[in-house]
Parts: structure tokens; sequence; C-alpha cells
């Protein structure tokens, strides 16, 4: 018996070496916005895991991110000789003897193409969400909240395989980029503002799968479709007019068809919560709709339509209009050697470079800025401004 527990404790010691524990303790964020953020990199290896999170813009993402980081380090105190990335089934993936594990690697791939941070449009997505909140509880009467959950790249044709029938699909087009997009609404999302606008309590559906969208459902969806289409052409505006068209709605997703399933696409998650209720919304943009103007969505790009802070304007003017500035009338210019500089005694006269009825020079902190003409002025000497000096 005693070598039995003995045995076991070995292989559970064994077995515990082999896994990492990280613990986040003072985590002031509820476990459900928690756990979405986790949903996102669960079952992921640890590297996409860090750039999953490192890349979304929810706040729960930077303690996570601090979780998995300190699960690493329990990991690799514990194994010392390994490292993360080899550990795993890298020797294997890669070995120089197998040539069959080499991959072919397409520099056209859209994929390759799009990697990176868009923040402008984050921020297009934050002006959606504020407008659309709005829009959204005053049609119902009823307080909601939004707040954006992830922003992913993926094939259109892996998103397809991910939505449930029936799903709620807007599809529309932003004309001005002659490009399609989607709107999807999850389907418990869908028929809890639809309960609700009609005096519901917003109770989620037990059973959602296979259940149908009648002609007034979806014609009633419309309706919110349409609202959220007038908020995302606002939201856009200060960037790029889309003039976003409504095309038709689309509950099977094997129908919706905008786009190659090989294409790459920008799909963005939202949370919408009522009383009793909670669904997403996902709006989703090929990356070929939105490549004109990939330049526009970047970090380095600044609106040449920027509308101008003028509050900001009238503080700096303010303060610089309060600085003293030292400036200096200047009579003119002379020249004289050293030996007569030393010679200088009272009395004596220094002619200069200058006509006696000529305009004088003024150095505003040492830069030459205006042109004047010396004189009097209620007892004191005093020039008179000819002409301002731009350079």
């Amino acid at each position: 018996m005693g070598s039995r527990k003995k045995q076991m404790a070995e292989a559970i010691k064994a077995e515990k070496k082999q896994v990492a524990f990280a613990k986040l303790n003072n985590c002031p964020t509820s476990p459900r916005k928690m756990r979405l953020v986790a949903d996102l990199v669960r079952g992921q290896k640890a590297d996409k895991a860090l750039q999953i999170l490192r890349f979304s813009p929810k706040e729960a993402s930077r303690r996570l991110e601090k979780l998995v980081m300190s699960a690493i380090a329990n990991w690799q105190a514990k194994n010392e000789d390994a490292d993360v990335e080899t550990e795993s089934d890298f020797d294997e993936e890669y070995d120089d003897d197998d040539s069959d594990n080499i991959q072919p690697y397409d520099l056209t791939n859209q994929d390759r193409v799009i990697r990176g941070r868009m923040p402008i449009l984050e921020i297009i997505y934050e002006r959606f969400i504020r407008s659309f909140r709005v829009s959204l509880s005053n049609s119902l009467r009823k307080i909601s909240t939004i707040s954006m959950i992830s922003t992913d790249l993926l094939k259109f044709g892996e998103f397809v395989n991910t939505l449930p029938i029936p799903s709620c699909m807007c599809i529309m087009r932003f004309n001005e980029l002659r490009g399609p997009a989607l709107l999807v609404f999850e389907s418990k999302l869908a028929y809890a503002i639809i309960d609700s606008y009609f005096g519901g309590t917003d109770r989620p559906f037990t059973k959602i799968e296979g259940k149908e969208f009648t002609s007034i459902e979806l014609s009633f969806m419309k309706r919110v479709m349409d609202m959220a289409l007038v908020d995302l052409e606002e939201a856009w505006a200060p960037v790029h007019k889309i003039d976003a068209q409504y095309v038709r709605t689309e509950i099977n997703p094997q129908f919706v068809g905008v786009v190659p399933p090989s294409d790459v696409i920008i799909t963005t998650t939202f949370e919408v919560e009522f009383e009793s209720a909670s669904g997403t919304i996902m709006v989703v943009i090929p990356y070929s709709t939105i490549e004109p103007i990939k330049q526009k969505l970047s970090s380095s790009y600044q609106s040449e339509n920027d509308t101008v802070d003028s509050l900001w304007t009238q503080s700096m003017h303010d303060h610089v209009s309060g600085a003293n500035a030292h400036a200096i009338v200047k009579l003119g210019d002379t020249e004289m050697n050293v030996g007569d500089l030393i010679g200088l005694e009272q009395g004596d006269i220094i002619p200069l470079a200058q006509e006696v009825s000529g305009e004088l020079s003024i150095e505003i902190e040492g830069v030459m800025k205006l042109k004047c003409l010396a004189g009097e002025y209620k007892g004191n000497r005093a020039v008179q401004i000819t002409k301002r000096i731009d350079e």
C-alpha cells in the first residue's frame, strides 16, 4: 500500500511539473467580462495567446496578458532547461530531415498584408457604440449597454462556419468604397430586442436552434438594422464617407456569399446587454472593401478635414498672448578696428550705415520682424511701424 502511494505521488508530481499555474488577485473586473476575453485565447498556444491579448482593445485583456505571462514564468521556473516554444511539438513539426513538413509561403496572401492594428477603425467603432446605444435605448424605451469585445482577422469561409442557424444577417454595401459588408445579430439578441419592443421582458428563448424568423420579426429587425446603418455612416463620416446601403436580410449563413471563402475579413464583435438578456452584434468588413483607404486607418494618418478644437486654440492663444517678448530697435551698423574701439572717448561721433530719414529695423527675440520710423510721442522717443517683414 505504501509503495503504491509513493508511486502515485511521484506520478502526480511529474504530471504537475508539466503544468504551470498562476493566480491574479485583486482584479476589479467582472467575471463575465473576463470570461469573454478568456474565450478568445482558450486552447491557443502561449505565443499566439499573448499576441491576441496584446492587440485586443478590452481592458480585461491587459490583466489576462499579465496572468498568462506569470504562468509562463512559473512553467519556466519548473523547467529551467526547456523553452516554451520548443517544449511542445515544435521539434517534431520542424524536422530538418523531413521535407514534407515544409509549407509554401504565399507573399500575395491578404493575411500577410494586413497584420497590425488599425487604431482609427477602433475610434470609428467607439463612435458607433455611443450613437447606436442611444438609438437602441430610445427605440426600445429601455436602457442598453454596448461594449466592443474584439477585432479579429480570419477567412470568410471560417467565419461562416461559426455562425448558427438561424442568424439575423444584414447584407449591406458601402457604395463609396464599392464593396460589401455584413451586420450580424446573434439570434438570442434579435429575439430579445423584438420581445422588448412589443412589451415583453426581453427574456432569452430557451430553444433557438431551428426556430425560423417570421416575416413580422424580420420586418422589425430591418428597422433596427436601418438605425445601425445610419449610426455606422455617422461614425465613418469624419474619416471617409461610406454611403451604407441595405441590400437584404439572410438567416442562413450558407447563402451569404458576399466574398469568396478564401478572402480575409475584419470582424468586430460588440456585446449588447439589457436588463435580462444579452447578445452580440458583429460588423464584418472584407479587407478588399477597405483596402483603398487602409492608409487612413493607420496610426500615421491625419485627415486634412479634421476639425479644429476651438477650446484648445483659444487656450493656446491666451497663454501666448500673455507671454513677454524682448524688442530692440536697431539704429544701424558700422565697422571699426580694435584700435579705434579702444580709443573711443566721451563726445566722439560714430557714423552709421543708415540714412537719417531711413527706416529702422525692430528685432523681436533676436529675429528681425518689423520696419519703423523714429520719432517722438508724448515727450518720449518712439517708433512708428511701417511694414511687417515676412520670412
